[in-house]
Formats: structure tokens, sequence, C-alpha cells
């Protein structure tokens, strides 16, 4: 990160469960940063052989030498607030220190982003793409909010990929719907999710119905014939495939309505059989 003169390499710890050891672990990413820069100075100052005190040779670090500030962020997105430590001090057993020598003990503390448990107005003062990453992390599991935070949203390619490789959602890479800008649109990209899985879930259960169907539509035609087997097996898989699609659609929170006609299209069913169906799951 560049700007005013500063530069500061800035890690990303992603979590979606608490690491109770997290301040340990974050000394290591930090200590192997810093380790490995002093490495490249020691490397450079030996190829140019520019250290003449003593010291600076044994160290391969001169007077001026100096490092670059390394800062590691958390970024918890689990669904309970993160209850872990935030710094060293709180996971070391001081139990038979005494208070003299406890303030020389080093303390290290860790920056926690709760992603999930932070206020919208305070994800909203970061800038747009950090920001619109945050937003979709908090309401991945809530499709109408978030659709909402993202109506005004559009953020570069390369943020939407890391948005799409953080939640684990390979089907983003499949729309990149762009506006005049060449920015991704986010609020269009949520849409296409959406109906995208509609069709899959719908795919997935007639798919289920009928093999549900076709199971027990040969297990009654074993005990009554083959021809009544088959009838009550396709009558059983339409039945199953009807509620399976009731459920896809209710986990997208498909409005009633539109999940009735959908399966009188699908199904071939009068509206009030369809709305049966759905009343009665």
């Amino acid at each position: 990160m560049k700007g005013m003169g500063v530069r500061l390499l800035v890690g990303v710890e992603h979590q979606s469960h608490v690491h109770y050891a997290m301040p340990v672990r974050v000394m290591d990413y930090d200590h192997a940063s810093y380790a490995g820069q002093i490495k490249t100075i020691g490397i450079r100052h030996k190829e140019e052989k520019d250290l003449e005190d003593e010291g600076e040779r044994l160290s391969g670090f001169s007077r001026t030498d100096r490092l670059t500030p390394v800062l590691t962020l958390v970024l918890y997105c689990g669904s309970e607030p993160w209850d872990g430590a935030r710094s060293l001090h709180e996971i070391l057993d001081f139990g038979n220190v005494s208070e003299e020598l406890r303030e020389y003990v080093v303390d290290y503390k860790i920056h926690v982003l709760d992603v999930c448990h932070t206020s919208d107005s305070r994800l909203r003062e970061f800038p747009p793409d950090i920001r619109t990453m945050f937003l979709f992390l908090k309401y991945k599991d809530d499709p109408e909010k978030l659709r909402e935070c993202m109506q005004e949203e559009e953020i570069r390619e390369d943020t939407y990929d890391t948005i799409a490789e953080a939640v684990g959602e390979r089907r983003m890479k499949k729309y990149h719907p762009k506006g005049e800008g060449g920015k991704i649109q986010m609020c269009r990209a949520i849409d296409l999710l959406i109906a995208d899985g509609e069709k899959r879930g719908e795919k997935r259960g007639e798919q289920r119905g009928m093999k549900r169907g076709m199971e027990r539509g040969f297990k009654r035609g074993e005990k009554h014939g083959l021809k009544h087997g088959i009838e009550q097996g396709i009558e059983r898989g339409t039945v199953h495939g009807i509620v399976a699609m009731v459920s896809v659609l209710r986990d997208y929170n498909v409005e009633d309505a539109d999940i009735i006609q959908k399966i009188q299209e699908k199904f071939g069913i009068s509206p009030e059989e369809a709305r049966k169906y759905v009343q009665s799951f």
C-alpha cells in the first residue's frame, strides 16, 4: 500500500471460524515477512560488499537500513461473534508471574474485523471495492438483503474475482455483467446467480423426485405388478419433484405466487392442486 509517501505491506488472513491462537499465528506471518526483508537486504549487501563496520557485516544490516512496516488484518466472516484473543497476553498464563515482571513480557496485538457483526454504516466507511466485498461476505446467505446492498455497487473485475474465491462461489466467474465504465454491476450479477440457482434447483428437484419415484415404483411393481408399479413410481416421482422444487425455490425466497405458477407450468397441474402443495409444505 502506497500513499502520501508511506509504504506498507498489508496481509489479510481470511477466517470462517475463530482461531483461538490467532495472535501467535499473526506473529508468525509478520515475523516471516520481516525475516524475508532482512534476508533480501543481507544478500544485497553481500553482493555489493558495502558494509565496512564489523557489527554491520555480522548482522548483514546497516545502521541506516529500514524495513517496510507489515500490517496483518484478520478478516473474520463466521456466523458467531469473534470471541478469540486479540492480543498475545490474553492467551498467556500469568498465574505465577508477578505484576512487576508481567509488564516486561512483550504483548502482541492483532487487528480483527468481524465482518458479520460489524454495522453496515461502519463497513461503508471503507473504499468502494473493499466495502462491497465486506457487505457481500456479510450477507452472502441472505439473497434479498444482499441484492438490496448491491443496488448501486460497481467494482473492479479483480475485486469481483476475489469475492468469488472468498465465498467459494465458482458460478460467479460465469457472469461478469459490466456497466459503461467497464466495472462489474453487482446487482445484475446477483440476479444472474439467483436465476441460475433456480434453474439448477428445479433440475435437481426433478432428478431427485424422479429417482425416488422410480425406486418406489419398482418396489410396488415387485408386489403388485410391473405396470402398476411404474404408474405409482411416476406419480410419486411427480409429488417428490414438486416438493423438492418448492423447497429449493423457498430457499431462494421466491414468492408463493411465483412458485405456484412455476409448478403449474412444469408439472401440468391445476392452480388449485399447485396451491395445495405450496400450502401443505
